[in-house]
């Protein structure tokens, strides 16, 4: 996950956890608040088995140029869109992994490995080409 401070520096927040401790939660409230301050955050989902940005078995990024709703719940909720409600104005990078564990065959690390790579470099590009300058 990053988020762009200043058109001179770029932070990037790599948030890990136990399944169920709140971090699709937080990563949601952070987006909202880099939103809120000006700030066009790019969230990176490579959880497989979640699916935030697209379905389970895929992983994604979305640039976020309005609040959002990463995960649903009444308290994070209540100021911003729902995913699904906002399907059609988004253009998230979504890649199908097709498993909902990474580990589901012995060759699915490789192929997720790969995949994340890909997915580096669409969103970089993605980054490179970005008229505003705000990614």
């Amino acid at each position: 996950h990053c988020l762009k401070i200043n058109k001179n520096k770029q932070k990037k927040v790599l948030l890990a956890g136990p399944t169920d401790s709140g971090k699709s939660s937080f990563c949601s409230q952070l987006l909202n608040h880099a939103v809120k301050n000006g700030q066009t955050p790019m969230f990176i989902d490579l959880d497989v088995g979640q699916g935030n940005i697209s379905i389970p078995g895929t992983i994604g990024a979305l640039k976020a140029d309005q609040q959002y709703c990463i995960v649903s719940h009444p308290y994070y909720s209540k100021n911003c869109k729902n995913l699904e409600e906002q399907h059609e104005s988004l253009q998230p990078i979504t890649i199908y992994f097709g498993h909902s564990r990474p580990s589901a065959t012995p060759d699915c690390l490789d192929l997720l490995d790969c995949q994340m790579k890909s997915l580096a470099k669409l969103v970089q590009s993605q980054c490179d080409h970005d008229p505003s300058g705000e990614n």
